[in-house]
């Protein structure tokens, strides 16, 4: 009997043992996890804080002015030309990036409308917000797809850039609309701004 107990606590004992080692060893190896995994928290919250740095160093780095905006816009449409000219109050920024144009323009229905130009490098970016909706790139040499938004729904045109040039406080532009493949008009947008 007293043997057999002398067994059994010799049992208990080596497993009581073998536990606490391998909790011991699988603590260790929860708290490497955790060392790795809040390396790696860092390494993210690092590079995010370096991201949000270098998007407000951009945002910074453009220069925003209130100016007085000239435009000018030809649709040619089967050799007819529909010319559009406006005078607006707006903002502009400027940059290395750039160059960020805004102002508000009415349509013939008298709505109101915010267009929003952005320019970086031989990329444009035309966004409309108010009465007639569209956002629309425009890339020289390149073809690219963009919505237009009428009272009858959505439209699906192709922008395709043959000319682009910025200087001495003017952009000139010209570029082609399309649909399914099909040329739809010839345009040429003109602007140019007096900063106050």
């Amino acid at each position: 009997m007293k043997s057999s107990w002398s067994k059994s606590s010799k049992n208990r004992i080596n497993k009581t043992f073998l536990w606490r080692a391998t909790h011991a060893k699988n603590k260790e190896e929860r708290k490497k996890k955790n060392e790795g995994r809040h390396i790696r928290a860092c390494s993210a919250s690092l590079y995010g804080l370096a991201t949000l740095a270098e998007k407000r160093e951009e945002k910074n780095d453009m220069m925003k002015h209130n100016a007085t905006i000239y435009v000018k816009g030809v649709q040619s449409v089967d050799g007819e030309d529909d010319i559009i000219e406006l005078t607006s109050e707006g903002t502009v920024e400027t940059g290395e990036k750039g160059l960020r144009l805004c102002y508000n323009e009415f349509d013939d229905d008298g709505l109101e409308s915010k267009t929003t130009l952005t320019l970086i490098g031989e990329t444009v970016k035309i966004d409309r917000s108010g009465g007639n909706e569209m956002s629309m790139i425009i890339q020289k040499d390149k073809h690219r797809k963009c919505t237009y938004s009428t009272p009858m729904g959505a439209l699906f045109i192709g922008t395709y850039g043959t000319h682009l040039s910025h200087g001495g406080n003017r952009l000139h532009l010209r570029y082609d609309l399309d649909m399914n493949a099909v040329l739809m008009s010839q345009n040429e947008l003109e602007i140019k701004y007096i900063i106050d």
